[in-house]
């Protein structure tokens, strides 16, 4: 049976096992001959076109990871790099030099 709830704005609401539990839930109903969930993978460069992405990944560590190719992508990514502008990540860039 299902619980209803209303949501309240007014309280934070928690996952039980924090955000993990999000890829966790998707990764169990996935149909293992149809798609891959690559968690701790970092895309450096999407091609894109109608009906095909080829996405060239690395570990968070930079280590180049084989080559992701398909038809449907879905991508997320923090919401601090959404909010970044080119020049953030230009300064980044030398910070690290």
């Amino acid at each position: 049976m299902a619980i209803e709830q209303e949501v309240d704005e007014t309280h934070a609401h928690r996952l039980p096992g924090g955000l993990a539990a999000i890829p966790e839930f998707l990764n169990a109903r996935l149909n293992p001959d149809r798609a891959t969930l690559n968690l701790r993978t970092v895309a450096r460069e999407i091609v894109w076109k109608s009906g095909r992405a080829e996405i060239r990944v690395v570990s968070p560590e930079g280590y180049p990871r084989p080559t992701i190719t398909a038809r449907r992508l879905l991508l997320t990514v923090p919401l601090g790099v959404l909010q970044a502008s080119p020049a953030d990540e230009i300064m980044r860039s030398m910070s690290s030099v």
